[in-house]
């Protein structure tokens, strides 16, 4: 008996992959190896055999793509507008109050009854994270953003996935009252998807800038871009 060697010269993976295909090939449906053998099956009775046949299409385009996956923290500050300092209420070295945010009650800022649930804690936590990079303080001015950017969510993206999966988690039934922060971003999402831009001005007015004016469009656009080409996604988790 003669052993086989394999060659030096003939790539491991080659080797695999002509075996796996002579396995595939050989191998019958009922688990069985067989071709056009005849064969014994522990008795005189002769079972014959077919060949099987796999065909493979090599004028067929084979489509092969990468799912590029991004941290947020590495995109969302460039949502931040270079003048988003002359939006604070605290612009001086003083720390005297901008006029622009002059007309915001202690209300708008944060109300005083206001909560945050613990089944959504995670959201919330997430969510804050994102206002505060994007020196967005004021809880009217948050749910602004919100609104107006759920009125075109696809001229807001990647921003708008990032708030949308955050405002539809399901952790349970939340408290349908204003006083609870997670429910005014919800509410606030829905009023940007079912009234617009006017119904975004209405509601939350008292805000002096829209997202619009507030965000870096030039980069959401440039991000929006790139997902496209690239199928980039970001990963906050």
């Amino acid at each position: 008996m003669t052993s086989s060697k394999i060659s030096p010269n003939f790539p491991a993976s080659a080797f695999v992959v002509t075996v796996f295909c002579a396995a595939v090939f050989l191998l019958l449906p009922d688990g069985s190896w067989g071709g056009e053998v005849d064969g014994h099956h522990g008795g005189d009775e002769v079972h014959s055999r077919q060949k099987r046949f796999i065909y493979f299409n090599t004028q067929s385009p084979v489509d092969i793509g990468l799912l590029i996956t991004l941290p947020l923290s590495f995109a969302l500050p460039t949502f931040n507008l270079k003048t988003s300092r002359r939006f604070s209420r605290s612009v001086g070295p003083g720390g005297e109050e901008n006029d622009i945010m002059a007309n915001l009650t202690a209300e708008d800022i944060l109300p005083l009854d206001s909560f945050d649930e613990p089944a959504y804690s995670v959201e919330l936590g997430k969510m804050m994270t994102y206002f505060t990079i994007l020196e967005i303080d004021e809880d009217i001015c948050q749910q602004r953003i919100i609104c107006d950017i759920f009125t075109d969510p696809e001229k807001f993206k990647p921003i708008s996935d990032i708030f949308m999966r955050k405002l539809t988690a399901d952790h349970g039934p939340m408290t349908e009252k204003m006083s609870s922060r997670y429910y005014r971003y919800v509410r606030a999402m829905q009023e940007g998807m079912a009234s617009g831009e006017v119904g975004c001005r209405k509601g939350f007015g008292k805000c002096p800038y829209s997202a619009e004016e507030r965000l870096n469009m030039p980069a959401l656009h440039f991000w929006t871009y790139l997902t496209n080409i690239l199928r980039m996604e970001f990963r906050d988790e």
